[in-house]
Protein backbone atom coordinates (compact mmCIF):
# COMPACT_ATOMS: atom_id res chain seq x y z
CA UNK A 1 0.00 0.00 0.00
CA UNK A 2 2.69 2.80 1.06
CA UNK A 3 4.97 1.86 -2.68
CA UNK A 4 2.03 2.32 -4.59
CA UNK A 5 -0.42 5.23 -2.63
CA UNK A 6 2.88 7.30 -0.99
CA UNK A 7 0.75 7.04 1.84
CA UNK A 8 1.40 5.75 5.10
CA UNK A 9 -0.39 2.53 6.08
CA UNK A 10 -2.22 3.73 9.56
CA UNK A 11 -3.18 0.06 10.72
CA UNK A 12 -4.68 -3.24 10.10
CA UNK A 13 -7.96 -3.80 11.57
CA UNK A 14 -8.49 -7.49 12.11
CA UNK A 15 -11.14 -9.38 10.80
CA UNK A 16 -13.51 -10.65 13.98
CA UNK A 17 -16.12 -12.53 14.66
CA UNK A 18 -17.37 -11.14 17.52
CA UNK A 19 -18.78 -8.15 15.59
CA UNK A 20 -20.97 -6.75 18.81
CA UNK A 21 -18.16 -6.92 21.33
CA UNK A 22 -15.59 -5.25 18.73
CA UNK A 23 -17.81 -2.76 18.32
CA UNK A 24 -18.07 -2.04 21.86
CA UNK A 25 -14.23 -1.35 22.06
CA UNK A 26 -14.86 -4.62 24.54
CA UNK A 27 -11.10 -5.33 26.04
CA UNK A 28 -11.87 -9.26 25.64
CA UNK A 29 -11.51 -8.92 20.93
CA UNK A 30 -7.79 -7.15 22.51
CA UNK A 31 -6.48 -7.70 18.87
CA UNK A 32 -9.27 -5.27 17.61
CA UNK A 33 -9.46 -2.92 19.92
CA UNK A 34 -5.55 -2.42 19.88
CA UNK A 35 -5.53 -2.27 16.30
CA UNK A 36 -8.38 1.16 15.87
CA UNK A 37 -6.34 2.62 18.90
CA UNK A 38 -3.26 2.45 17.01
CA UNK A 39 -4.81 4.30 14.23
CA UNK A 40 -6.11 6.56 16.52
CA UNK A 41 -3.08 7.07 17.86
CA UNK A 42 -1.38 7.49 14.17
CA UNK A 43 -3.88 9.82 13.10
CA UNK A 44 -2.97 12.05 16.33
CA UNK A 45 0.40 11.89 15.02
CA UNK A 46 -0.47 12.60 11.59
CA UNK A 47 1.39 15.15 9.52
CA UNK A 48 -1.73 17.09 8.23
CA UNK A 49 -2.99 20.22 9.52
CA UNK A 50 -1.77 19.12 13.11
CA UNK A 51 -3.79 17.06 15.22
CA UNK A 52 -6.49 16.59 13.25
CA UNK A 53 -10.04 17.01 14.56
CA UNK A 54 -12.39 16.35 11.66
CA UNK A 55 -11.58 13.10 10.18
CA UNK A 56 -13.49 12.04 6.96
CA UNK A 57 -13.55 8.32 6.21
CA UNK A 58 -14.13 6.87 3.06
CA UNK A 59 -13.50 3.70 0.86
CA UNK A 60 -13.07 3.28 -3.02
CA UNK A 61 -16.29 0.94 -3.19
CA UNK A 62 -19.06 -0.28 -1.21
CA UNK A 63 -18.67 -2.82 1.13
CA UNK A 64 -14.55 -2.53 2.27
CA UNK A 65 -15.98 -1.74 6.38
CA UNK A 66 -15.49 2.37 6.47
CA UNK A 67 -18.87 2.54 9.04
CA UNK A 68 -17.78 -0.60 10.80
CA UNK A 69 -14.29 1.32 10.86
CA UNK A 70 -16.17 4.67 11.90
CA UNK A 71 -18.25 3.66 14.56
CA UNK A 72 -14.91 2.21 16.10
CA UNK A 73 -12.70 4.85 15.82
CA UNK A 74 -15.39 7.07 17.63
CA UNK A 75 -16.08 4.93 20.10
CA UNK A 76 -12.54 4.37 21.00
CA UNK A 77 -11.91 8.11 22.09
CA UNK A 78 -15.41 8.37 23.62
CA UNK A 79 -14.17 5.25 25.74
CA UNK A 80 -10.93 6.38 26.63
CA UNK A 81 -12.90 9.84 28.28
CA UNK A 82 -12.73 12.14 25.36
CA UNK A 83 -15.93 13.78 23.72
CA UNK A 84 -16.61 12.19 20.38
CA UNK A 85 -19.71 13.03 17.27
CA UNK A 86 -19.84 10.58 14.66
CA UNK A 87 -21.87 12.18 11.73
CA UNK A 88 -23.23 9.79 9.14
CA UNK A 89 -22.52 11.66 5.78
CA UNK A 90 -23.41 8.89 3.97
CA UNK A 91 -27.13 10.19 2.96
CA UNK A 92 -27.66 7.89 0.09
CA UNK A 93 -26.99 4.45 1.57
CA UNK A 94 -26.41 5.34 5.57
CA UNK A 95 -25.79 2.91 7.90
CA UNK A 96 -24.48 4.21 11.09
CA UNK A 97 -27.64 4.21 13.09
CA UNK A 98 -28.14 0.36 12.09
CA UNK A 99 -24.37 0.14 12.83
CA UNK A 100 -24.81 1.44 16.37
CA UNK A 101 -27.73 0.06 16.96
CA UNK A 102 -30.15 2.98 17.55
CA UNK A 103 -33.07 4.13 15.90
CA UNK A 104 -32.30 7.29 12.84
CA UNK A 105 -34.04 10.15 14.42
CA UNK A 106 -33.40 13.31 12.37
CA UNK A 107 -29.82 14.06 11.71
CA UNK A 108 -28.08 15.75 8.41
CA UNK A 109 -30.96 14.71 5.94
CA UNK A 110 -33.21 16.97 8.10
CA UNK A 111 -30.76 20.52 8.42
CA UNK A 112 -32.35 23.44 8.07
CA UNK A 113 -31.29 27.41 8.40
CA UNK A 114 -30.57 27.40 12.91
CA UNK A 115 -31.03 24.20 13.88
CA UNK A 116 -27.86 22.96 16.29
CA UNK A 117 -26.31 20.25 16.79
CA UNK A 118 -28.17 19.76 19.94
CA UNK A 119 -31.10 19.00 18.28
CA UNK A 120 -29.49 16.81 16.11
CA UNK A 121 -27.47 14.61 18.50
CA UNK A 122 -27.91 11.20 19.91
CA UNK A 123 -26.17 9.89 22.85
CA UNK A 124 -25.32 6.27 22.97
CA UNK A 125 -24.93 5.97 26.35
CA UNK A 126 -22.72 2.69 26.35
CA UNK A 127 -19.99 4.19 25.13
CA UNK A 128 -21.00 7.90 25.95
CA UNK A 129 -20.33 8.83 22.08
CA UNK A 130 -22.39 11.06 19.75
CA UNK A 131 -24.36 10.45 16.70
CA UNK A 132 -26.07 12.20 14.12
CA UNK A 133 -27.65 10.29 11.86
CA UNK A 134 -28.66 10.82 8.09
CA UNK A 135 -32.18 10.48 8.73
CA UNK A 136 -34.38 12.61 6.91
CA UNK A 137 -32.61 13.18 3.72
CA UNK A 138 -34.39 14.18 0.68
CA UNK A 139 -33.72 13.90 -3.04
CA UNK A 140 -30.97 16.68 -2.98
CA UNK A 141 -28.26 14.77 -1.37
CA UNK A 142 -25.77 16.56 -3.31
CA UNK A 143 -27.16 19.98 -2.30
CA UNK A 144 -27.20 18.94 1.81
CA UNK A 145 -23.60 17.32 1.37
CA UNK A 146 -21.93 20.75 -0.34
CA UNK A 147 -24.72 23.19 1.92
CA UNK A 148 -23.14 25.95 3.61
CA UNK A 149 -25.69 24.52 6.66
CA UNK A 150 -23.29 21.07 6.43
CA UNK A 151 -20.53 23.46 6.99
CA UNK A 152 -21.62 25.07 9.81
CA UNK A 153 -22.64 22.14 11.37
CA UNK A 154 -19.33 20.50 11.09
CA UNK A 155 -17.61 23.77 12.25
CA UNK A 156 -19.48 24.08 15.80
CA UNK A 157 -18.90 20.50 16.24
CA UNK A 158 -14.89 21.29 16.11
CA UNK A 159 -15.74 23.93 19.03
CA UNK A 160 -17.54 21.17 21.00
CA UNK A 161 -15.36 18.19 20.32
CA UNK A 162 -12.06 16.26 20.57
CA UNK A 163 -12.52 14.22 17.43
CA UNK A 164 -15.81 14.52 15.12
CA UNK A 165 -15.53 11.21 12.20
CA UNK A 166 -17.62 11.98 9.14
CA UNK A 167 -18.76 8.26 7.47
CA UNK A 168 -18.60 9.06 4.08
CA UNK A 169 -19.62 7.42 0.88
CA UNK A 170 -17.48 5.43 -1.09
CA UNK A 171 -15.10 7.88 -3.56
CA UNK A 172 -15.95 6.08 -6.92
CA UNK A 173 -19.53 5.84 -6.50
CA UNK A 174 -20.61 9.46 -6.21
CA UNK A 175 -19.61 12.67 -5.62
CA UNK A 176 -19.94 13.26 -2.24
CA UNK A 177 -17.09 12.35 -0.26
CA UNK A 178 -15.03 14.61 -2.69
CA UNK A 179 -16.56 17.06 -1.78
CA UNK A 180 -17.15 16.58 2.02
CA UNK A 181 -13.63 16.16 2.44
CA UNK A 182 -13.10 19.62 1.90
CA UNK A 183 -14.75 19.68 5.33
CA UNK A 184 -12.28 17.39 6.85
CA UNK A 185 -8.73 18.09 8.33
CA UNK A 186 -7.68 15.28 7.48
CA UNK A 187 -9.23 11.79 5.36
CA UNK A 188 -8.80 8.32 5.65
CA UNK A 189 -8.96 5.56 2.79
CA UNK A 190 -10.11 2.60 3.91
CA UNK A 191 -9.11 -0.41 2.23
CA UNK A 192 -10.55 -4.21 2.38
CA UNK A 193 -7.98 -6.67 3.04
CA UNK A 194 -6.64 -8.40 -0.47
CA UNK A 195 -10.10 -7.58 -2.03
CA UNK A 196 -9.48 -4.09 -3.03
CA UNK A 197 -7.82 -3.19 -6.53
CA UNK A 198 -5.02 -1.35 -6.13
CA UNK A 199 -6.11 0.10 -9.84
CA UNK A 200 -9.39 1.59 -7.97
CA UNK A 201 -7.76 2.28 -4.74
CA UNK A 202 -5.26 4.65 -6.88
CA UNK A 203 -8.19 5.53 -8.66
CA UNK A 204 -9.71 7.27 -5.96
CA UNK A 205 -7.21 8.46 -5.01
CA UNK A 206 -6.45 10.82 -7.54
CA UNK A 207 -10.15 12.07 -7.21
CA UNK A 208 -9.80 13.42 -3.64
CA UNK A 209 -6.48 14.77 -4.19
CA UNK A 210 -7.95 16.80 -7.46
CA UNK A 211 -10.51 18.14 -4.47
CA UNK A 212 -7.62 19.41 -2.39
CA UNK A 213 -8.42 16.69 0.26
CA UNK A 214 -6.01 16.40 3.08
CA UNK A 215 -5.22 12.43 3.05
CA UNK A 216 -3.26 11.17 6.12
CA UNK A 217 -3.49 7.40 5.27
CA UNK A 218 -4.75 4.19 4.59
CA UNK A 219 -6.36 1.61 6.87
CA UNK A 220 -6.17 -1.65 5.78
CA UNK A 221 -9.53 -3.34 6.95
CA UNK A 222 -10.66 -7.09 7.51
CA UNK A 223 -7.10 -8.18 7.50
CA UNK A 224 -6.30 -11.62 8.21
CA UNK A 225 -3.95 -11.80 11.39
CA UNK A 226 -2.48 -15.24 10.56
CA UNK A 227 -2.06 -14.69 7.15
CA UNK A 228 -0.41 -11.21 8.00
CA UNK A 229 1.61 -13.17 11.09
CA UNK A 230 3.52 -14.68 7.94
CA UNK A 231 5.67 -12.23 7.70
CA UNK A 232 7.19 -12.40 11.99
CA UNK A 233 8.17 -8.65 11.55
CA UNK A 234 4.43 -7.11 11.29
CA UNK A 235 2.51 -6.58 14.58
CA UNK A 236 -0.26 -9.35 13.86
CA UNK A 237 3.41 -11.47 14.69
CA UNK A 238 3.14 -10.25 18.21
CA UNK A 239 -0.41 -10.57 18.30
CA UNK A 240 -0.48 -14.12 17.64
CA UNK A 241 2.88 -15.13 20.06
CA UNK A 242 2.24 -13.19 22.79
CA UNK A 243 -2.04 -12.02 22.61
CA UNK A 244 -2.12 -12.84 26.52
CA UNK A 245 0.08 -10.07 27.50
CA UNK A 246 -2.81 -7.90 25.66
CA UNK A 247 -5.49 -10.08 27.46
Amino acid sequence: VEAETGLPALGFIPRTRHRRNALMMDERDSPFVEAINTVRGALQMADVAGRPKVVLVTSSLPEEGKTFFSVALARSVARAGGRALLVDCDLRRPGVAATVGMPPQQGVGALVPGISIAALVQRDEATKLDVITAAGARDNVQDIVSSELLRNLVNEARDLYDIVVLDAPPVLAVVDARVLSLMADATVMVVRWRRTPRVLVLQALKQLRIYGAKVAGVVITQANLRSLAASEGSHAYVHRKYGSYLR
